[in-house]
């Protein structure tokens, strides 16, 4: 059964890569690096003699790398070679119809996923190796790879692309914790971090892909398309008994009376999102239980609660990502004054990014081991104040 759909998974990335290159490439690297990302992923390979659990502790830094482990990125050299071609690559179309709506096949996130643990995983080893620089550009590749990953603005694209650059910046932090660097090569991978923070997908622009997408789904002939994208059932309970029978009996006036809410419903969450996180989460709960009431006299506004359920933990999801970028980069700067001081900074450096859940400076303290950065506001969705703490190499 897995030998079929492995075949299966090839044929759909055949397939892939000869819709991207409907014309015939005659220079290399291609303008598109889809074409590349795909030949990529068709030369990944299991690693069959090293459990998931023992790769992970490598990449965790917790185990120094096996014959196995090192056979295994010996022979990946080729996909690793052509995932970093691709990653400098500025323009990348997956060639996704939007027009399947929800039903669109992503064969590509799974893929990019396994890419990036082995990304990963050969970052680790060159940093065994002593090869520090490398290293970090395993990560830059990752990196670069995850900001193509989400360039369509689709949520879940959105969401791998976050957890390829989480397990990057996790990477990168684990690095940091083990080696002494310059402070030219801090500064080096701090340009880079930044050059790549500016370049990802924005909650703003996913949303407002993922709308059109849900108002052209809005229509009665795509009702079991609609039904099976119910949300959550303690939201479902909170809805009007009778709401899916309306749905289910629903005419043209209904579906576009629900498009017409659903509209108005996102226009304001774009607006709200200009806020600070603070405000920004309070309101899209008071929207989310606003569109609920709605339901018992607006039958319309059922579709803000199937397409558009979990705003406020969305927007928790990537004020966290992004805090914890600025807590890096400010973390490097740190690093940094060490590599040219020889003892860390008694205060943070006065241009440090912020931490993005309060819009003000991370609290800085000095620990037996390092350092730690704590941010001032609290993650309304998890009811928790996040810190990050670093360690400085002996």
């Amino acid at each position: 059964m897995n030998t079929i759909h492995s075949i299966k998974s090839h044929v759909t990335l055949l397939l892939l890569i000869a819709f991207v290159t409907n014309t015939a490439v005659s220079a290399y690297p291609p303008d598109n690096a889809a074409i590349l990302y795909y030949k990529a992923f068709m030369l990944l390979q299991e690693s069959v003699n090293v459990p998931t659990e023992v790769m992970a502790d490598f990449i965790d830094g917790k185990i120094k790398s096996n014959e196995q482990i090192r056979e295994h990125l010996e022979y990946s050299q080729s996909a690793l070679k052509i995932l970093e071609e691709a990653s400098k690559i500025e323009k990348c179309e997956w060639a996704l119809d939007h027009s399947k709506g929800f039903d669109l096949p992503m064969p590509e996130l799974s893929k990019a996923r396994k890419a990036a643990f082995l990304l990963v995983t050969d970052a680790q080893k060159l940093t065994e190796d002593g090869n520090i620089k490398e290293a970090f550009s395993r990560c830059l590749t990752a990196h670069r790879m995850a900001n193509h990953i989400s360039s369509d603005d689709l949520l879940i694209s959105n969401l791998v692309g976050i957890a390829i650059h989480a397990k990057s910046d996790k990477t990168i932090k684990n690095i940091l914790s083990r080696t002494s660097n310059s402070a030219e090569m801090l500064a080096w991978l701090k340009g880079k971090i930044i050059t790549v923070s500016q370049k990802q997908s924005s909650f703003k622009t996913v949303l407002k892909t993922e709308s059109e997408i849900a108002v052209r789904e809005m229509r009665k002939e795509k009702l079991a398309d609609i039904l099976d994208l119910e949300s959550d059932d303690e939201i479902w309970k909170k809805l009007p008994a009778d709401s899916l029978e309306k749905i289910k009996q629903g005419d043209e006036a209904f579906f576009k009376a629900g498009r017409t809410y659903y509209k108005d419903f996102i226009t304001t969450v774009q607006e709200v999102l200009n806020m600070p996180y603070p405000e920004a989460y309070r309101q899209l709960e008071e929207l989310t239980q606003k569109s609920i009431k709605d339901a018992s006299t607006n039958p319309g506004a059922v579709f803000a609660v199937i397409f558009a359920p979990t705003l406020p933990k969305l927007l928790s999801m990537e004020t966290r990502y992004k805090t914890s970028v600025n807590a890096l980069n400010s973390a490097l700067s740190i690093y940094a004054h060490k590599a040219r001081a020889g003892e860390l900074p008694d205060e943070i450096p006065v241009d440090s990014p912020k931490d993005l859940f309060s819009d003000k400076a991370f609290r800085y303290e000095k620990t037996k081991d390092g350092f730690v950065l704590k941010c001032l506001g609290k993650d309304l969705h998890k009811d928790k104040i996040h810190e990050y703490e670093f360690k400085v190499p002996k």
